[in-house]
């Protein structure tokens, strides 16, 4: 993980908070952090898609996570 914050990331104490492009804040514990993990949550878009899919998922509704 970078020593430095991301500009769609907060700091809240064990925790990051990473916003999606969308303006939903999702948390990671700092423990749990890892390259893909940052990957994924640093960029907004991408992060709005992958919580797209997910609650797509668990609504129900078919998501086909093959590119």
């Amino acid at each position: 993980m970078s020593n430095t914050l991301h500009k769609n990331a907060a700091d809240c104490g064990k925790m990051l908070a990473f916003s999606d492009s969308a303006g939903r804040v999702t948390h990671v514990a700092k423990e749990d952090m890892n390259q893909d993990i940052e990957l994924l949550y640093s960029n907004p878009d991408a992060l709005r898609v992958f919580r797209d899919s997910l609650e797509d998922y668990t609504d129900g509704r078919f998501v086909d996570f093959e590119l």
